[in-house]
């Protein structure tokens, strides 16, 4: 195997063991939420969380992006100059966002405008801090203070939640505290004071071009994010102002079950982003772009398949009380997971290009759709209208950039395959859904179907790529 896919594995496997055990540690405390907290008030929490994750890039003009991708190949003096730039412009949005918090206390009440304030500041430090330390090669540091920052959340639930019974503000003042946390463990790793002081003097003569080409860089990438937001979060918002704080708190609950698919495509994401990036127009960039999809592709396709055949069992353990009724949404947003987990790997290629005007059309297109079948399906549909809403949008996107993409670099896979795949897994999840008699039945035939499709599609792959290298070999 060759250096770079080590490299991108080991990667991997370090974000899994920071981020993948976090991510079940949280998936564990589902059972603590569907029982302290009614469905308004988790409709209420996730809304505001949610809420957070569109402002943060708004206000910080989607620097830390930026700072993830200046910082890779560069020399210690380069990722300082970055650095310092990054933080003149985080600082800006703190002092804007803060104004505005005064103003919403009026409005929300002054705990909840603390809160919003806080929730802010500390997402921000931490997507900040990690990008820089994914962008210098400290992925390790990156995923144990992901870590700590988990285990301080456990800790937190319990005691606010199952304590001292605090319910919404308990949640809340769980995630403040545990991100803070987890920031001052990547403000060690950094060590933003020598960075600085190393760097200051690089700075003052590099910082004017530096600037602008993070500026032009980041810029698209904010309509980028406020898009994707929008097609991942504002559906949310109109179940809720359309059908009430209930079953918003239920989607809400459905939505985090397929977290097991987000998870692997978040550990991935981290580690590709990296290493696509880093590996961008050098030799045979387009042989290990495509490897890489094809492994991806196979270990979501499977993970999504397989978590929809022993759904009824999770759900059963996972939703409790009242979210019960949840389970039944799962599959489709299972399915809807694995479409996003696609337009993430091609949205890769954009980043490691540096060209991000792509990223944001694409983004812009899907959410336009996104919002305007969520208006028009959620009156007769609720739920189901939202998830259908989702999977189109999600296409949509996908299609555009696999397509636009093969202008950045080409990626070769089996289209037939990969639409014969995709079919099966919307088959599954639809009939899953609707729970048909012997659903159970047709579910684990197009798993099984699906393993042997991608079994087949594997080994014609190995025989070719053996037939090449036997060319090769001969030609020499």
């Amino acid at each position: 195997m060759d250096k770079k896919l080590l490299r991108l594995i080991k990667d991997i496997f370090i974000f899994a063991a920071g981020n993948a055990s976090s991510k079940i540690v949280l998936l564990l405390l589902m059972p603590l939420y569907t029982t302290k907290l009614t469905t308004a008030q988790y409709g209420v929490a996730d809304s505001l969380t949610t809420l957070i994750e569109l402002l943060v890039p708004i206000f910080t003009l989607s620097m830390s992006d930026a700072i993830f991708r200046f910082c890779v190949g560069e020399d210690v003096q380069g990722n300082g100059v970055t650095f310092i730039i990054g933080s003149k412009f985080i600082t800006y949005g703190f002092t804007v966002f803060s104004a505005i918090s005064l103003v919403s206390a009026f409005f929300i009440g002054p705990l909840y405008a603390v809160l919003l304030l806080l929730m802010f500041v500390m997402q921000a430090l931490k997507t900040y801090f990690g990008c820089y330390l994914r962008g210098v090669g400290k992925s390790m540091h990156f995923a144990i203070s992901g870590f700590i920052g988990t285990l301080s959340l456990v800790g937190f639930n319990l005691v606010f939640l199952l304590a001292f019974n605090q319910g919404l503000n308990g949640y809340l003042w769980s995630i403040v505290l545990s991100t803070l946390i987890s920031v001052l463990f990547m403000l060690l790793f950094v060590n933003p004071i020598k960075v600085v002081r190393n760097s200051y003097k690089v700075y003052k003569d590099q910082y004017r071009e530096k600037q602008r080409e993070m500026l032009r860089y980041s810029l698209p990438i904010i309509p980028n994010s406020v898009s994707w937001w929008v097609n991942n979060a504002a559906s949310k918002y109109l179940l809720l102002f359309i059908c009430g704080e209930s079953i918003t708190g239920i989607f809400s609950a459905a939505s985090k079950l397929p977290a097991i698919v987000n998870l692997l495509s978040a550990i991935f994401q981290q580690a590709w982003q990296y290493s696509s990036a880093s590996e961008f127009n050098k030799k045979n960039t387009s042989n290990f772009y495509s490897k890489v999809f094809t492994l991806y592709s196979v270990a979501i396709i499977l993970c999504c398949s397989l978590i929809i055949a022993v759904n009824p069992i999770i759900s059963f353990i996972v939703l409790q009380g009242e979210f019960a009724v949840a389970a039944k949404y799962v599959p489709l947003l299972l399915f809807a997971a694995t479409l996003n987990c696609y337009s993430i790997f091609f949205g890769g290629l954009y980043t490691a290009s540096k060209k991000s005007k792509m990223l944001m059309v694409s983004t812009l297109v899907g959410a336009g759709i996104n919002v305007a079948l969520s208006l028009v399906l959620i009156p007769y549909f609720q739920i189901v209208g939202v998830i259908m809403a989702s999977v189109v949008s999600y296409s949509v996107v996908v299609i555009i950039r696999i397509i636009d993409s093969r202008k950045v670099v080409k990626i070769n896979f089996n289209p037939i395959t990969f639409i014969i795949l995709i079919a099966t897994l919307f088959v599954q999840s639809l009939f899953s859904m609707l729970f048909v008699e012997n659903h159970y039945l047709i579910s684990a035939i197009c798993a099984l179907f699906i393993i042997i499709c991608i079994a087949v599609d594997l080994l014609i792959l190995k025989r070719k790529n053996k037939t090449i290298s036997q060319e090769k070999t001969s030609n020499l």
